[in-house]
């Protein structure tokens, strides 16, 4: 059986043939709803996704898709080597995966909870509802963050804009980083008093339980 091949960068001409097969069966269907269906059939979020990964970082005619999901994966772990052995995975959400995190301040640990969007691409982007607090995972550099630089949500509606233009003065702020920020931002308009409510059922004594039990520490 031979494998399937897609042209994975004629995704415009395929969205336009999906909103007109779809048409034909009185699907009514925009042309930007179409791209972001035929991204999604790539296993992408939605349109936006899948040009920032395409647009001028590959120059593909045609490629198994596995070989190039494999691809776009290796790009990100030489860019963005996984920190998550920092945590402590406790659950999950439709949209969130949840973590326990440790910090050490005045001789003494604490442990809260820390949120990531499931479809991450950097996997340094928190939101921590105890704190109200963003937590980007970049020092002392990309390869090697164990540090974070955190900032609290405030500062009323221009809060989005005045943190968008300080963070883009950073010099280790990339557009990866920019993007998951901003999306994790956007889902909080909606989620954030949930996640605070989820934060709040857990017990200090019980995060830390949960964490040196894993942690054997």
């Amino acid at each position: 059986m031979n494998e399937l091949k897609t042209n994975v960068n004629d995704i415009k001409s395929v969205a336009k043939i999906l909103k007109k097969e779809l048409a034909l069966m009185d699907f009514k269907l925009s042309y930007s709803s179409a791209l972001n269906l035929a991204s999604r059939s790539l296993g992408f979020k939605n349109y936006q996704t899948y040009n920032g990964l395409i647009d001028k970082k590959f120059s593909l005619k045609s490629m198994n898709i596995r070989d190039f999901f494999e691809k776009i994966e290796k790009e990100k772990l030489e860019k963005y080597p996984r920190i998550y052995d920092k945590f402590i995975k406790i659950g999950h959400t439709q949209k969130y995966d949840i973590y326990i995190e440790r910090e050490l301040s005045e001789d003494e640990y604490y442990y809260f909870l820390i949120f990531e969007l499931k479809d991450s691409y950097t996997g340094r982007v928190f939101f921590t509802p105890k704190y109200d607090t963003f937590s980007l995972y970049v020092y002392p550099n990309l390869k090697e963050a164990s540090t974070p630089y955190d900032f609290k949500m405030e500062g009323g509606t221009n809060f989005y804009f005045k943190t968008i233009k300080h963070l883009n003065q950073k010099s280790w702020m990339t557009k990866e980083l920019l993007d998951d920020l901003m999306e994790l931002m956007e889902s909080l308009k909606e989620d954030r008093k949930a996640l605070i409510e989820i934060s709040s059922k857990y017990l200090k004594e019980e995060l830390e339980e949960r964490y040196r039990g894993q942690k054997n520490d």
